[in-house]
């Protein structure tokens, strides 16, 4: 049965920040936490990986838009036998409603299904998008299609290639019954042969295309790549270029009203959080800006772009002793700027890892997120106009 959760009354205006809620059984040894949305559905989807040698684990949860929201919560686990699992990513697929996971297996790259039935799931068999083992997966929809890239660093440890998996959701006799699972096409393409590392990736709505934000660890410059994918599956890529050097960890999203293309990343030397802008134009990105400092001390860094307040958000920890906490800054982007406004600590002290999603029903972002110290994990909702 669903547990549900009281969280603090939201006003119906301006800031927001509600009560954190310990995801049951706690974040163990894990190393990163994934964050969906369906709207479709109305169901938000936090999850942890458990690090070694635990699997990865589920909740789904729904925002309830009365005068007090409320957090309900599901444990749905994994639905496979693998373990270890970490690097995890989720998204939920808009078309059918299937949450799509991907992750990194004990020896390749897995990624599979869980569809909702009622309050009940079911999950599809484990297909690899990667014969060997690989790190850091994202995962995305196609739009207008049935299909799903898989953007990862193809190397056992450290860093290695970006390369791409193009994979399909399908209803078809598979493993000698009809069901649903991912289907993948062709084999994985190199997006670049350097070592790299933090992939990120976007769809550009107006062009259509897939951009590849991710770290060139020999220069220390984010660098992006656009690829469009045909109905066949067939990648074919854009200009390979420099968003800004000395600096990692970067996090794209796509700013739909100013059509720009948002880059979150850290500096190197002084570890500050900042942004950059830029257009895509054909299949390369045009009219990059200067750096927007938004944060002094910022590490792990996540966003994406609320459609009711018109902004970006963006989701980090600061990484200052003895704060060390999460906060959330939204930023509005502007011509040739973006202008960010004051930030909110969302929990205090010894936590990290965040990962954002926008609940677009209920005009909130919901965030999960580590207790480093306790080994717990957290969601939380808020808001910032």
């Amino acid at each position: 049965m669903p547990t549900t959760f009281l969280i603090k009354k939201a006003p119906p205006s301006g800031p927001f920040v509600g009560e954190p809620v310990e995801l049951v059984g706690g974040g163990q040894s894990s190393n990163s936490t994934t964050t969906a949305y369906s709207e479709l559905l109305d169901k938000m989807i936090c999850g942890y990986d458990g690090g070694n040698p635990d699997p990865i684990k589920f909740w789904y949860y729904r925002v309830n838009p009365a005068s007090n929201i409320l957090l309900a919560s599901d444990v749905i686990g994994q639905g496979w036998d693998i373990s270890p699992t970490n690097k995890t990513d989720c998204i939920f697929d808009p078309v059918t409603g299937h949450l799509v996971i991907a992750f990194r297996g004990p020896s390749s790259g897995v990624c599979g299904l869980h569809q909702f039935v009622g309050n009940d799931y079911i999950y599809s068999p484990a297909t690899e998008f990667n014969a060997t083992r690989m790190r850091e997966v994202k995962v995305a929809h196609i739009p207008n299609s049935n299909k799903l890239s898989f953007v990862f660093i193809d190397d056992v440890v450290g860093f290695g290639p970006v390369a791409i998996s193009i994979g399909e959701i399908v209803y078809e006799n598979y493993l000698g019954k009809d069901q649903w699972y991912i289907k993948m096409i062709g084999s994985p393409v190199q997006v670049t042969s350097v070592n790299s590392a933090t992939p990120s990736i976007v769809f550009d709505p107006l062009t259509n295309q897939l951009i590849i934000i991710y770290r060139n660890t020999s220069t220390s410059r984010i660098n992006y790549r656009l690829c469009s994918i045909d109905n066949d599956g067939v990648v074919s890529f854009g200009t390979l270029g420099t968003i800004i050097t000395g600096h990692h960890q970067p996090s794209v999203t796509y700013d739909p009203i100013e059509q720009r293309v948002v880059v979150i990343c850290r500096d190197d030397s002084a570890f500050s959080g900042k942004a950059v802008i830029g257009t895509v134009s054909g299949s390369d990105i045009i009219d990059i800006s200067s750096p927007v400092t938004f944060s002094s001390n910022m590490i792990y860094p996540a966003s994406t772009f609320d459609v009711n307040s018109e902004k970006v958000n963006v989701v980090y920890r600061n990484a200052a002793n003895p704060e060390n906490n999460v906060q959330i800054v939204s930023g509005k982007v502007t011509e040739d700027s973006i202008v960010f406004g004051t930030s909110l600590v969302l929990d205090s002290v010894n936590k990290s890892h965040p990962s954002i999603a926008y609940d677009n029903k209920n005009k909130l972002v919901v965030v999960t997120y580590l207790d480093i110290v306790a080994h717990t994990t957290h969601a939380i909702t808020a808001r910032l106009e």
